[in-house]
């Protein structure tokens, strides 16, 4: 496959919960505060060759963890109903994600890893870690 098969496979999961990808590319410190809660920020982090059998000299498994970031709106007003909310919209992430019927077309494995919540002054934000095995056929 490629990084725009995987990027676009995970881009096309969240899509179909309502998200779009953000303005910004690194993170959301220079992001309107209108994208807070329906966009988010994607990269592949780094990558690795998984150990396989000699017999597969013809193909490559890239292990890949990939980050997402999601801005949720932060108000002093309102803040335990937004952390209910935005751990509601998480779990719905996660689901998605880690059902193989959403990534099968373009990954050979796709695994939620890990979340972090972070707390900024103006926004929350979610970190989200997943392993992506990619396959090069060559």
């Amino acid at each position: 496959m490629s990084h725009k098969i995987i990027k676009d496979g995970i881009i096309g999961i969240l899509n179909a919960l309502g998200y779009s990808e953000a303005s910004a590319i690194e993170s959301f410190e220079d992001v309107s505060s209108q994208e807070y809660g329906s966009t988010f920020i994607i990269k592949c982090l780094e990558g690795s060759q998984e150990t396989a059998s000699e017999t597969l000299a013809d193909r490559a498994y890239d292990n890949q963890t990939w980050e997402i970031l999601f801005a949720f709106d932060r108000s002093s007003q309102n803040d335990a109903v937004n952390l209910d909310i935005i751990h509601t919209k998480k779990d719905a992430i996660i689901t998605a994600i880690d059902d193989p019927t959403n990534w099968v077309s373009f990954a050979r494995t796709l695994r939620y890893d890990s979340w972090k919540l972070s707390t900024t002054s103006n926004y929350f934000l979610i970190s989200m870690t997943l392993k992506v095995v990619d396959v090069y056929t060559y």
